[in-house]
């Protein structure tokens, strides 16, 4: 999908990417919050397992940008450690 997106950019393009970030409160807020005690959104809306975490979505991008390199640098211009 982050694949597909990127194809779709003009050079020079900027594609911002946003997610739920995989950590305890997300949880707390984004399915017990928000689909069980709300019940704003349905049971089943979310799967925590599939929230990335801001290193993850990190290397993706930069596989996306490098052909599978995920090591040199990324969007962000940072460097993985």
């Amino acid at each position: 999908l982050l694949r597909s997106a990127v194809s779709l950019l003009r050079p020079d393009g900027i594609l911002f990417v946003s997610t739920i970030n995989r950590t305890w409160k997300s949880y707390g807020m984004a399915i017990v919050a928000a689909e069980y005690i709300s019940g704003k959104v349905p049971v089943g809306t979310h799967d925590w397992n599939r929230f990335w975490s801001p290193d993850e979505v990190e290397r993706m991008v930069c596989d996306v940008e490098h052909g599978g390199d995920s090591g040199s640098g990324g969007a962000t211009g940072h460097e993985e450690k």
